[in-house]
């Protein structure tokens, strides 16, 4: 065979094998809180999604805050796409921005704002208008004409439970009463003296 068949069947055969479309390049997500890349809030917590047009990929978040994807489609770099986190009670700092994709990004996370709702009745179910219900010092709402009250927290303060301190002028004191966030409404009965 000829030099210009061999070098037709090497270009055939190396074009089969090395597809443009087959190239691909290691992505790692570095996950830190909003002090800065060396505040890593989140180590074995979690995951991060990529959304790579319709095809969204999820690895775990690591030891070191890092979520790392080994094969992400060569046409990617450089492109934007989404970038979501998984991991309860935090949320993405820039949640519905893109991300341009390199070697590596940084996702800046927080924890996510914690709500607590519920109703203030009577003894025999009648809502208590205008009841004073308090989370400490972080956070005071009053009922509305049926008895309802939301509570935001910042998540910087989050706990797993809250101590709520409930008055109301007409109504006996009230011991205080616990509350776990985001979960479902409270109701919290008082009584006349």
């Amino acid at each position: 065979m000829g030099g210009p068949i061999v070098g037709w069947v090497l270009v055939i055969v190396l074009g089969l094998w090395f597809k443009p479309g087959d190239a691909t390049f290691p992505l790692t997500v570095f996950v830190h809180g909003e002090k800065g890349r060396q505040d890593l809030i989140l180590r074995h917590a979690g995951s991060v999604l990529v959304d790579l047009g319709g095809d969204r990929r999820q690895e775990p978040i690591q030891a070191n805050g890092q979520a790392f994807f080994p094969a992400v489609p060569a046409r990617f770099r450089g492109q934007k796409v989404p970038i979501f986190l998984d991991a309860p009670g935090y949320e993405a700092i820039r949640s519905n921005d893109q991300y341009a994709l390199a070697d590596h990004v940084y996702l800046a996370v927080r924890r996510r704002t914690v709500h607590i709702n519920g109703r203030v009745q009577d003894a025999v179910g009648q809502p208590v208008a205008q009841a004073t219900v308090r989370c400490g010092s972080s956070a005071t709402a009053r009922t509305d004409a049926d008895g309802l009250f939301h509570l935001d927290l910042p998540g910087a303060l989050y706990q797993e439970q809250y101590t709520l301190f409930v008055s109301a002028e007409g109504f006996a004191p009230l011991p205080p009463v616990t509350a776990v966030p985001d979960s479902n409404a409270l109701t919290i009965t008082v009584r006349r003296p």
